[in-house]
């Protein structure tokens, strides 16, 4: 907006050369990365009735901040399973907060799946087969787009070790927390009593 206002110009009439200038304001006063100027480019067709999104000149702008501004990795480095894994051979599963613990940590690196799929899992669309699990993501997940397929997860058996089994290791859970469940279908139930208490200050 600042810029149309030194440009003096109207924002739902910006012709090409005016979007290309605005992502130029921005390449030289950030340090924005590609993400950024896509974002942009993405948001700016809702507002202004130029077709920019078939511009090859905006294609080549585009072209350009992905080698000079290329998306910085979301991680610098990675931790190493191994050591939860070995954690979990030995552990003992003797409370609830163990097990549910011990499934959602082998469920996300089983599937590697946001945890937020993980806490939409339902027992009604979880399907023990003969080769392992099969389970179905009905509700609507947030990282995917309006027509994306929802995700199935397939899940072998790890008959090597029962303690690192997500199929062995589910059941126990479901036979754990099946007199409370009073008929709650989300695979997941809290190991702590629910308490009305607001977040206090510091």
């Amino acid at each position: 907006m600042e810029l149309l206002l030194r440009k003096q110009s109207i924002p739902f009439g910006a012709p090409v050369d005016q979007v290309l200038t605005f992502l130029q304001d921005r390449l030289e006063k950030g340090k924005h990365k590609y993400g950024s100027f896509n974002a942009h480019r993405s948001a700016l067709p809702l507002i202004i009735k130029e077709n920019i999104r078939d511009s090859i000149i905006v294609k080549r702008f585009m072209k350009g901040i992905a080698r000079s501004r290329p998306a910085a990795p979301r991680y610098s480095c990675t931790w190493d399973p191994n050591i939860v894994l070995e954690y979990f051979r030995t552990s003992s599963d003797d409370s609830l907060k163990s097990v549910s613990l011990k499934l959602v940590t082998l469920l996300a690196l089983a599937t590697g799946e946001r945890l937020q799929t993980i806490s939409l899992i339902k027992l009604s669309a979880t399907k023990r087969q003969e080769k392992g699990l099969r389970i179905f993501i009905e509700d609507p997940i947030k990282s995917l787009g309006v027509n994306s397929l929802q995700p199935c997860l397939e899940i072998p058996n790890f008959l090597e070790n029962p303690n690192l089994c997500v199929a062995t290791i589910l059941e126990r859970y479901i036979e754990m927390t099946s007199d409370h469940r009073n008929g709650n279908d989300k695979l997941f139930l809290t190991y702590k009593n629910y308490t009305v208490q607001p977040v206090s200050k510091p």
